[in-house]
């Protein structure tokens, strides 16, 4: 199986603004950052909710790292 560890910095409104983790699995590791830069909390247009015409659901199975990454249970706030 896969491992994923790492640090992530967020908001007090829980947003998520830095990202610095590794994965490790039998194909080697792999760094992910994400940095989050001229953010602005505030109203948003309606129109930014309504979802494409092409819009198709993916089923993740509820299970492994991304669902745990979305819940912030692999790293610390």
């Amino acid at each position: 199986g896969s491992k994923l560890g790492g640090f992530s910095w967020t908001t007090s409104e829980g947003i998520m603004v830095k990202l610095d983790a590794i994965s490790v699995d039998k194909g080697g590791k792999n760094r992910m950052k994400l940095e989050m830069k001229n953010l602005q909390l505030g109203p948003q247009p309606r129109e930014l909710f309504e979802l494409p015409r092409d819009y198709e659901q993916m089923d993740l199975g509820g299970k492994g790292m991304l669902k745990e990454l979305i819940k912030g249970s692999l790293f610390g706030r």
